[in-house]
């Protein structure tokens, strides 16, 4: 399941997701044009995609998605405050199925394009450190965790949190 889900661009890039061989691929946006875009362009291939907020997958909508093996986020939680995105991640977390695993990423201080993101883009983010990434699973009891790592790209412009669920 991908949260925030933008136009799903990776899933044209993924051998897998175009022979169906994920099983059930679920995306979630709060843009009602994009769930449009998705559904036109990734509906034949499975994709079910869904108008979501996180404020209800806060609430009963988790549980009407059900469980999963892989949720991911990209470009969400760099503008999340750190109490939202803890929250958001303990539910993510519960929505995955024993030894499933849930991806986030978040841009990293001190990145040199950050200026541009912000007078150009109009991107006003919340940069976090491993540090800020770790305090983010805060929420997720450690007797649940079964492996967990941070990581950046080669870039070192973003970091990744990689959690996997005890199985």
């Amino acid at each position: 399941m991908s949260i925030a889900c933008g136009h799903l661009r990776e899933a044209l890039l993924s051998k897998a997701a175009q022979n169906r061989a994920l099983g059930r691929y679920v995306a979630l946006d709060q843009g009602p044009l994009t769930i449009e875009t998705v559904k036109q362009q990734l509906s034949d291939i499975g994709v079910e995609a869904y108008i979501c907020s996180i404020r209800k997958l806060f609430g009963s909508r988790r549980d009407e998605l059900g469980k999963f093996d892989f949720i991911y986020s990209s470009g969400l939680f760099d503008y999340l405050a750190d109490s939202t995105g803890s929250r958001l991640l303990e539910v993510i977390f519960q929505m995955l199925n024993p030894g499933g695993k849930v991806c986030i990423t978040n841009f990293v201080p001190g990145i040199y394009t950050a200026g541009y993101m912000e007078a150009i883009m109009d991107w006003w983010l919340i940069f976090r450190d491993e540090q800020a990434m770790q305090q983010l699973t805060s929420r997720i009891p450690r007797s649940q965790i079964a492996q967990q790592r941070i990581f950046h790209e080669d870039n070192q412009n973003v970091l990744f949190l990689e959690i996997e669920k005890v199985g």
